[in-house]
């Protein structure tokens, strides 16, 4: 699947395999006619509605325990993209089960684990994750990063204060995340070891492009808020029920799925290596929250992961792959290619210069990192150095197709002589 925001034609694709009663297809009909979002969008706040309501014990026995969890990102363009209003439709859903079930990111660390003292299983919205990115990316703050990797690996937190009778470590604690965030945050907000096997690796990251609004979409998605609302009750009186593992079928596939994923890591780009380690682990916690939507556990004595579940839940993740491939490639790549971005940036389409002090102010690089993409740049021919009609000031511009092709003539004469 090539690299880029999934296309809606795909996401409609997907959805249309899932059963008719599913709660996230009817989230999908019901969301979708609603705003003019990506509508990939939908399928990852249906999926954090579910997380919060199953039992916390709930887990498929995999190497290790794969818990119910949901963590992503929708990544787009402000203002056109919708991602708040997308946000706003799971909350309201979850509020309306259970008020204490969505929470907001407190304002310190410290804060944030008195309210998963409280309640345990729970769905943080960052309405704006990209501002959490850019406060947590150096200094002391940094180390929040590190606190919300226990909440995605279920380590336990906290600890007892002195003085006090109450607190102590949080073992059984399940903390959903979702947020809305532009690849230009992105860019600020992350490192190369962010991406690489850090803190980004951990999150389904979800790019689409937006859709025109009232659009009958063809996936049987024709229920109501209230038919949502039933839907998650039922889902959160799902009784902890264990997974007596895979179906044979099911066990073949996982391991066909895992092998794929790690001839993928040994050859794609270092960047995406993270990415795919966690694949596996992001598409049994996608089966399990599919099983609830699907009503495969609860009926029984134990239930079992099932080519039924595996599917659909490789398909998100390919969409996945797809998005963080896309934001690889584009934003987030290596320091010098960002830095390379941000100094064209700078200067107009039209090839109009612009002053070193200027770009330099813009920029903030160090002098040798500025030296080194302007070298760079000019090596390219993405860059010509001028200087201001009083000839006092070095100026950079854009290498426009006709100074381009002046260059080249000039180079060619230059090499002949």
């Amino acid at each position: 699947m090539a690299a880029g925001p999934v296309r809606n034609v795909a996401v409609v694709s997907w959805v249309r395999r899932l059963p008719p009663k599913s709660f996230i297809r009817q989230y999908f009909g019901w969301a979708g006619r609603k705003t003019a979002a990506p509508f990939i969008y939908h399928i990852s706040c249906a999926l954090s509605c579910i997380a919060p309501l199953l039992p916390p014990q709930l887990n498929i026995p995999s190497y290790s325990a794969v818990y119910p969890l949901w963590w992503g990102t929708l990544i787009g363009e402000h203002g056109t993209t919708f991602k708040s209003t997308c946000l706003g439709f799971a909350e309201d859903l979850l509020l309306e089960i259970n008020p204490d079930l969505v929470d907001e990111p407190a304002g310190s660390w410290e804060g944030q684990v008195e309210s998963i003292r409280s309640q345990p299983t729970q769905l943080i919205v960052h309405s704006d994750f990209g501002t959490f990115l850019e406060q947590t990316a150096q200094g002391y703050m940094r180390g929040v990063r590190d606190y919300y990797l226990k909440l995605w690996d279920c380590r336990p937190i906290g600890r007892r204060l002195a003085g006090s009778d109450s607190g102590g470590k949080i073992v059984d604690h399940r903390v959903s995340v979702i947020g809305g965030v532009t690849p230009e945050q992105l860019e600020k907000g992350t490192s190369a070891s962010d991406w690489e096997n850090g803190f980004m690796s951990r999150w389904c990251h979800l790019a689409g492009v937006p859709e025109l609004p009232g659009w009958k979409r063809p996936t049987g998605g024709d229920k109501d808020r209230k038919f949502l609302v039933e839907k998650l009750q039922i889902i959160n009186a799902i009784p902890l029920v264990p997974c007596s593992g895979f179906t044979p079928e099911a066990a073949v596939l996982h391991e066909r799925y895992q092998k794929g994923l790690i001839g993928a890591m040994a050859t794609g780009s270092p960047l995406m290596r993270g990415t795919y380690s966690r694949a596996g682990t992001l598409a049994l916690r996608i089966a399990m929250l599919l099983a609830a939507d699907f009503d495969l556990i609860g009926g029984a004595s134990a239930w079992v992961v099932t080519p039924e579940i595996l599917r659909p839940a490789y398909g998100l993740v390919d969409f996945h792959l797809q998005t963080t491939a896309w934001l690889l490639a584009t934003v987030c790549s290596t320091p010098y290619q960002r830095q390379r971005r941000s100094f064209l940036a700078v200067l107009p389409e039209d090839g109009s210069p612009v002053p070193l002090s200027y770009i330099a102010g813009s920029l903030r690089l160090e002098p040798r990192k500025l030296r080194d993409v302007i070298t760079g740049l000019e090596a390219e021919k993405a860059v010509i150095a001028v200087t201001n009609e009083s000839g006092e000031e070095t100026c950079y511009k854009r290498m426009t197709r006709a100074a381009l092709v002046t260059a080249v003539r000039s180079d060619a004469f230059l090499n002949s002589k």
